[in-house]
């Protein structure tokens, strides 16, 4: 089954790849075994906006990015709190020419991922997890202590 992705993702895509490929391609904290790929981009309820993991080869991110461009309205960097699942995470305001406004959370940063596979792998569990519901009151949890199953 092939899944189409939304224009949007594409152009995400298409971006993040050219960045890897000039800007920041010889930058030491680059990985060179892993390519730009996005994981699960989808619609966050009564938002207009896709959300997912965006993998390059220097960080690991959740993005959210409205379903058309949007001009810059704020500062980048403007911090937005989001509940996703029972925990709420900072996300940082962003714009780029060609994707426009944005949001993202890093998740890992630098990447310590060897393989496009474990980066995948740690993508989609991360995923998992967030759309958990937890039986319990939720801890605090740290970005790196969340990728590596430590509370905080």
């Amino acid at each position: 089954m092939t899944h189409t992705l939304h224009p949007r993702i594409t152009t995400l895509l298409t971006r993040f790849n050219e960045i890897a490929q000039t800007s920041m391609r010889d930058m030491p904290l680059s990985q060179p075994n892993i390519q730009v790929e996005t994981v699960n981009f989808e619609w966050v309820q009564d938002d207009a906006a896709l959300q997912g993991i965006l993998i390059t080869p220097w960080a690991m991110n959740l993005l959210r990015i409205p379903a058309s461009f949007q001009a810059q309205t704020e500062w980048v960097g403007a911090k937005h709190m989001h509940h996703i699942g029972d925990a709420e995470f900072t996300f940082y305001s962003a714009f780029d020419e060609v994707i426009g406004a944005y949001e993202m959370c890093s998740l890992e940063s630098p990447l310590s991922c060897d393989t496009q596979e474990s980066a995948r792998e740690i993508a989609q569990a991360v995923l998992r997890q967030l759309h958990e519901k937890q039986t319990t009151a939720p801890e605090s949890l740290a970005r790196r202590g969340f990728l590596t199953g430590k509370r905080a």
